[in-house]
């Protein structure tokens, strides 16, 4: 009796071919879940420093403007675009020995504490 070649190499059915489908499923699953987790994770990483460069840029601006106004001096401006290059490149800049911390500006006019 000759038997033919691709029904002798077939597998028996039975509950072990349900069993191997449920587990590659399972894995893929958990691949393309995993997957998605690092795409996530990368774009939020790339949108944050997006965000960040957006904000500083638009941080320069307003800081020129102040100085621009007069609101703000040569030297004010000087150190906080200082502080910024440091802040972009990730250092952190120790104050001078003695110097006295920046004046604040507001906007908002002063109000007198006992009135």
């Amino acid at each position: 009796m000759i038997v033919p070649l691709a029904s002798a190499a077939a597998p028996p059915p039975g509950r072990g071919d349900v069993g191997s489908l449920l587990l590659w499923l399972g894995v893929l699953i958990g691949v393309v879940v995993l997957l998605g987790l690092v795409v996530l994770v990368v774009r939020r990483r790339a949108l944050a420093a997006e965000r960040d460069a957006q904000s500083d840029r638009l941080l320069m601006e307003s800081l020129r403007e102040l100085r621009a106004s007069g609101r703000m001096t040569e030297d004010e401006y000087a150190a906080a675009r200082r502080t910024m290059a440091a802040r972009i490149s990730g250092r952190t800049l120790a104050p001078k020995p003695g110097a006295a911390p920046p004046p604040r500006h507001t906007d908002a006019p002063e109000r007198d504490p006992h009135g």
